[in-house]
């Protein structure tokens, strides 16, 4: 995009995901749509304002704190006599 309408659009596209951050904990299904979204809006925090750039640094923080603890309930022995 022109550097004139990146503005715009990073704001649209901020909104959008700031919804999804809203939500996501309502439904499990939309989880890792709503990470794949702040994990590209992270890779390109140069298109959006200070503001955004700090509430992306947070959103992407939780991110990898997910994936942590999905890794560590994933790889968790289960209990005895469950299946």
């Amino acid at each position: 995009l022109p550097e004139g309408q990146r503005c715009v659009w990073a704001d649209a596209i901020f909104e959008c995901i700031g919804t999804a951050m809203s939500h996501q904990s309502k439904h499990s299904w939309a989880s890792a749509d709503t990470w794949s979204l702040v994990k590209l809006a992270h890779q390109r925090l140069q298109n959006f304002s200070e503001a955004q750039q700090a509430e992306l640094l947070s959103w992407d923080t939780q991110r990898k704190s997910s994936i942590r603890h999905g890794v560590a309930r994933a790889t968790a022995p289960l209990p005895m006599g469950r299946p």
